[in-house]
């Protein structure tokens, strides 16, 4: 049974190293399309500043048309004010020649401003396109290492995949099974238990589970958090601190803990004689 247990914890190190690559691989595709969808956005910004642009540019001559025509209409009703020859006609003229410089003023201002505009907005395409050349060329760089990088991730899960079927040799599928599980989600599937304690999750184990688990007959998982479990001499001071109503541990401490526990699952003390190197073992 001590075999199996150094086995599971050989296998556990490289499963941990695994799912790591694993998760980062996932990561990849994502990464590329996060990029490609800012690109995406620049571009259509860009597109958009083009076409307000254009647009300006054509109300630029849509108000150059409607300025002239305005010019010509108060020119025409200037001439004709030498041959008004009543007060009443002089004073409708009047009125409409006020209107038509009003007109063609307005219309000059129009043009004018638009114009500004225009070359406002050229100004905003120039760095809106500098800018996508330079993100572009990013992007294509970006691309480019990560694609390299894809393919050492490749490799060394690869290697670790070989690793992973020597380790997993001549162990039981089922729990071959779950125990990849467990480390998977948990990061861990396998922990001592001091005293009563499992080191995993911290809970207090029953008195019998854990002579079962001395004993050393059998495989044993803890109920609470599902980890594979090996006997570790120590006191019951773990028992006494999880009982002390007056201590609070807020998330960090729980954290150092967690990592506490780690440390002692990788050593090489006598007393954790279950966790192997791998040159303890001729696969």
């Amino acid at each position: 049974m001590k075999d199996i247990l150094k086995k599971l914890s050989m296998l556990q190190k490289v499963l941990q190293e695994y799912y790591e690559l694993e998760k980062e691989i996932e990561s990849i595709p994502k990464d590329l399309s996060d990029r490609d969808e800012m690109l995406s956005r620049k571009r259509e910004q860009y597109a958009k500043a083009i076409e307000k642009e254009q647009d300006l540019k054509k109300k630029v001559v849509e108000f150059e048309e409607a300025y002239n025509n305005a010019k010509i209409k108060r020119a025409e009703l200037e001439a004709k004010s030498a041959g008004i020859t009543s007060q009443r006609e002089f004073e409708t003229h009047q009125i409409e020649l006020s209107k038509a410089k009003e007109t063609e003023h307005n219309f000059y201002n129009l043009k004018e401003d638009t114009k500004r505009r225009v070359v406002q907005e050229a100004e905003n395409v120039a760095d809106i396109q500098m800018t996508l050349n330079e993100l572009q060329k990013n992007v294509d760089e970006d691309k480019k290492n990560i694609s390299s990088r894809l393919d050492e991730l490749i490799k060394e899960r690869d290697a670790l995949k070989q690793k992973k079927d020597k380790y997993s040799k001549d162990i039981d599928p089922t729990l071959l099974f779950k125990f990849e599980r467990i480390v998977k989600t948990k990061g861990g599937g396998s922990v001592a238990v001091k005293g009563r304690v499992c080191q995993g999750c911290h809970m207090e184990l029953p008195v019998q589970f854990v002579n079962t688990i001395k004993k050393g007959e059998e495989v044993m998982f803890c109920p609470y958090c599902s980890r594979v479990l090996y006997y570790q001499e120590g006191d019951d001071s773990d028992i006494d601190v999880l009982h002390d109503d007056n201590i609070l541990l807020d998330e960090e401490d729980e954290n150092d803990i967690i990592d506490d526990d780690m440390d002692i699952m990788m050593s090489d003390d006598d007393d954790n004689d279950v966790i192997a190197s791998e040159d303890e073992f001729d696969f």
